[in-house]
C-alpha cells in the first residue's frame, strides 16, 4: 500500500540573473527591513551612496554597481561593520560619465551569509568642453549691420583610452551665450555634427561687442545642464557706409545728388 501526502507551496516572482556574478545561478532577495540605499547622489565620473542597516549583525557593509542591462556586479568600497552604527556612506570613483548605474548594498555575517538591498538606480552627468568660436563675421557682406558667429563644443565618448567619457545616456546638447557672463542665454538644442563634436550658428549679434559662451548638456542626472569653460569672442566693427539716394531738382544744367550715411 502507497500512502501519499499533500504538500502546499507558493511560488514568487524574482529577478534573476542579479547575483554577485553572471554564474550565480539564484536570484537576489532583497530585504530592504536589513539593509538599504537610502540616497545617492551622481557627478560625472562619481557618486556618493548612503546606506542604512536596520538589523542583524554582520562583518561587512558594502555596495556594488553596474551598467544598466549588463549582469555582472563589480564590488565598491566596504567597511567594517558596527553595532553601534547604522548609517554608512561609500563613495563611487571611476565612473563612467552619463551613463546609467544600478546600485545595490550588501552585508555579509560571520558565516558568509548575504543579505542584499534593492536596486537603486542613478544617472551620472554628462561632460562637455567649450571650444573656440569660429566664422565670425558680418551677415550682409554688401550692407553690414550685424555679425554671425559658429559657438563649437565637443561631447567626448568613453573609450577603452577614455574610460571616464560620455556613455549612452539620453543627453540634450546646447549652448549659453550673451554678453554679459552672469546673464547667459540658452540657445536651441543640437546634435552632434561629426563624431564628439557639435556647434550652434547664432545671427544677430551687434558689432564690436565681447560675448561670452559654455558648451552645455543636461541627462536625468543632471536636468539643470552641465556646462564646459566659458570662453569669449568679440565681433568685428562694421564701418558706416553710403547709401545713393534718388537724383532729384535736376535743371538743364545742374542736379542735386543725394545720399544716406548709414552707422552702426
Amino acid at each position: 500500500k502507497v500512502s501519499t501526502s499533500t504538500i502546499d507551496f507558493s511560488v514568487e516572482e524574482y529577478e534573476w540573473g542579479d547575483g554577485a556574478n553572471d554564474e550565480d545561478p539564484f536570484p537576489v532577495i532583497p530585504d530592504d527591513d536589513v539593509v538599504q540605499v537610502t540616497s545617492a547622489a551622481a557627478q560625472a565620473n562619481n557618486a556618493s551612496v548612503n546606506v542604512k542597516v536596520s538589523k542583524g549583525s554582520y562583518e561587512t557593509v558594502k555596495i556594488q554597481y553596474r551598467l544598466k542591462g549588463t549582469n555582472t556586479w563589480t564590488d565598491g568600497p566596504s567597511e567594517d561593520y558596527s553595532n553601534s552604527t547604522i548609517d554608512y556612506s561609500f563613495s563611487l570613483e571611476s565612473l563612467r560619465a552619463n551613463d546609467e548605474y544600478e546600485i545595490h548594498a550588501v552585508v555579509v555575517n560571520e558565516q558568509n551569509e548575504t543579505v542584499y538591498s534593492s536596486v537603486y538606480a542613478i544617472t551620472t552627468s554628462p561632460k562637455v568642453t567649450t571650444n573656440n568660436a569660429t566664422e565670425i563675421a558680418a551677415e550682409n557682406v554688401e550692407h553690414p549691420t550685424k555679425v554671425t558667429a559658429k559657438l563649437n563644443g565637443s561631447f567626448p565618448s568613453y573609450t577603452s583610452t577614455n574610460p571616464t567619457g560620455n556613455g549612452d545616456a539620453d543627453v540634450t546638447l546646447y549652448f549659453m551665450y550673451g554678453d554679459s557672463e552672469s546673464a547667459l542665454t540658452e540657445g536651441k538644442d543640437v546634435e552632434l555634427t561629426s563624431g564628439e563634436d557639435f556647434s550652434s550658428v547664432i545671427t544677430g549679434l551687434e558689432p564690436n561687442k565681447t560675448y561670452y559662451f559654455q558648451a552645455y548638456a543636461k541627462n536625468a542626472g543632471a536636468p539643470e545642464g552641465v556646462g564646459g569653460g566659458v570662453k569669449t569672442f568679440t565681433t568685428p566693427v562694421i564701418l558706416p557706409y553710403v547709401t545713393t539716394d534718388k537724383v532729384d531738382q535736376v535743371k538743364a544744367r545742374e542736379a542735386t545728388f543725394a545720399g544716406t550715411l548709414v552707422s552702426n
